[in-house]
């Protein structure tokens, strides 16, 4: 199991991108960058996603130099297949944001509301 940060960014190149991949270089982590100079949309022209894992002896470091270029990150646990394969058991949870999405009326209509005094048509009388 690992503790992950994974940093995804659009900022400018000059400013942003370009001194990043410099310190992801030096200490040699792994990233995507693309360029798209025909994109229409000036601040997607750049794009530079990288991870970084607690895990790793320089990572206080690392992400001290990253936060100065404000790039916030998504914080995750991974999990190696070797983690699952020795687990005795497992938690699944889940939250709002994984909401099933309404088109076609999934059961989800039924599942979350009281549908008792509901109208079809413009949804009004779900509880």
């Amino acid at each position: 199991m690992r503790i992950g940060h994974r940093y995804l960014t659009w900022e400018s190149h000059e400013r942003t991108i370009k001194p990043l991949r410099s310190i992801l270089d030096k200490f040699k982590i792994l990233y995507k960058y693309k360029e798209d100079l025909n994109c229409a949309i000036p601040t997607f022209k750049y794009t530079l996603e990288f991870y970084l894992y607690e895990d790793n002896p320089d990572f206080h470091l690392l992400k001290r130099e990253i936060d100065k270029y404000g790039v916030k990150p998504q914080i995750g646990t991974y999990y190696a297949k070797s983690d699952f394969d020795k687990a005795e058991w497992f938690i699944i949870s889940t939250g709002a944001y994984q909401y099933p999405q309404p088109e076609n009326d999934f059961g989800y209509l039924a599942a979350t509301f009281n549908l008792e005094s509901y109208c079809r048509l413009c949804g009004i009388g779900k509880v």
